[in-house]
C-alpha cells in the first residue's frame, strides 16, 4: 500500500501530436503508477496506427486502462466513461497514491473534473431530421451550423464525428439554445489532489509534426488497418479522421495523394480545436512539450 498521505492524479493533455503518451510513459516510470487513457479512439480495436496507440513493449511496461476494450462500431459515452474511470483512478490511488491520466478527449477530461451535466432529451424526429440531413448535406454542412451558434462547443467536440454533430446541434434546434447553455461546470467532490499538466507546443511546430506523423502512420501500414475496417464496416460507421479518408479512397471518390493530404489536414484542424478549447482554461500548467524534465520537476513539486 502507498504511504502518502495525499492522493495525486497526474492529468497530462494537449491537442494531438503533443507528445503526451511519451510524457505520461516518463512520469508512470517515475512514480511507479498505471496510466488511464482519456482518448475517446485509443478505446477502440483494430484501431491502433491511425490512434498512435501505446506500442506492446509500453504496454506492456506500464498498466494502460480503456485501451483496446471495445469493437469500434460500439458507443461508448462520456458518461461510461466517467464511471468507470472514476472506479479505476480509486482502486489506483488507493493501491499507489499517484495515477496519470493521459488523452485529449475534451469531454473524457471535462466528465472526470467537473461531472456531467443534465442536458434537455430532445424528441425522435428532431434527431431524424438532422440524420437525413446528414445524409443529404454531409457532415462540414452541420458542422458549420454548430459553429455559428456555439462556438464553446464546436470548440470542445469532434466536429467530424455525426454523432456529436447530431447531439449538439439537436440540442440547438430543439430548445434555441446552444449546447455549452446547460453545462453548468459544478466542480465534483475530489478526494484526491489534480495536477494539471498541458503540453502546447507552438502550432508551426505542432503542425509539421502531424504532417511528418501522418507519414510515418503510412509507413507504418495506416492503408492496411484502415482496409481491414472497411471491409469490416462498409456502411461507414467508423467516423474517425485518419481512416474515414481512406474509405474515400477505397469507393474510388479520392486519389491515395488526396487521401494523405487530407487526413493531414483534418488532424490540423482536429488540432486547432483543442488548442482553442485548452486556450480558454486556466487550470492547466503549460509546457511546450520537448522539455520533459522541466515536467518532471513540476510534478515533483506538486507530489512531495
Amino acid at each position: 500500500m502507498c504511504q502518502r498521505k495525499k492522493k495525486y492524479l497526474v492529468i497530462v493533455s494537449g491537442p494531438t501530436a503533443s507528445g503526451k503518451s511519451g510524457v505520461a510513459m516518463k512520469l508512470a516510470r517515475r512514480y511507479t503508477c498505471s496510466i488511464i487513457s482519456a482518448d475517446s479512439r485509443q478505446i477502440y480495436k483494430g484501431m491502433d496506427i491511425g490512434t498512435a496507440k501505446p506500442t506492446g513493449e509500453e504496454l506492456r511496461e506500464i498498466k494502460h486502462y480503456f485501451i483496446d476494450i471495445l469493437p469500434p462500431e460500439k458507443p461508448y459515452s462520456a458518461g461510461e466513461f466517467e464511471k468507470k474511470a472514476d472506479e479505476v483512478i480509486q482502486k489506483e490511488l488507493e493501491e499507489n497514491g499517484v495515477a496519470i491520466v493521459c488523452g485529449g478527449t475534451a469531454f473524457y477530461i471535462d466528465s472526470l473534473l467537473f461531472g456531467l451535466d443534465s442536458f434537455p432529451k430532445i424528441p425522435f424526429e428532431v434527431k431524424e431530421r438532422l440524420n437525413a440531413e446528414l445524409k443529404e448535406k454531409g457532415i462540414e454542412k452541420l458542422a458549420e451550423e454548430v459553429r455559428r451558434a456555439d462556438s464553446e462547443t464546436a470548440a470542445e467536440i469532434d466536429l467530424d464525428n455525426p454523432r456529436r454533430v447530431i447531439r449538439a446541434l439537436s440540442i440547438i434546434r430543439h430548445t434555441q439554445k446552444p449546447m455549452s447553455f446547460f453545462k453548468q461546470k459544478k466542480n465534483k467532490e475530489l478526494n484526491y489532489h489534480p495536477i494539471f499538466i498541458l503540453l502546447q507546443p507552438d502550432r508551426d511546430k505542432l503542425y509539421q509534426k502531424i504532417n511528418a506523423r501522418v507519414d510515418a502512420m503510412v509507413e507504418k501500414g495506416l492503408e492496411n488497418e484502415a482496409r481491414q475496417l472497411y471491409e469490416r464496416h462498409p456502411q461507414g460507421s467508423i467516423e474517425t479522421v485518419g481512416y474515414t479518408e481512406w474509405f474515400d479512397y477505397f469507393k474510388g471518390t479520392i486519389s491515395r495523394e488526396e487521401c494523405i493530404r487530407l487526413i493531414k489536414r483534418n488532424t490540423r484542424r482536429y488540432a486547432k480545436r483543442q488548442l482553442t478549447w485548452f486556450r480558454k482554461q486556466d487550470y492547466w500548467q503549460r509546457f511546450s512539450g520537448d522539455r520533459p524534465r522541466e515536467i518532471i520537476q513540476y510534478a515533483d513539486q506538486q507530489i512531495n
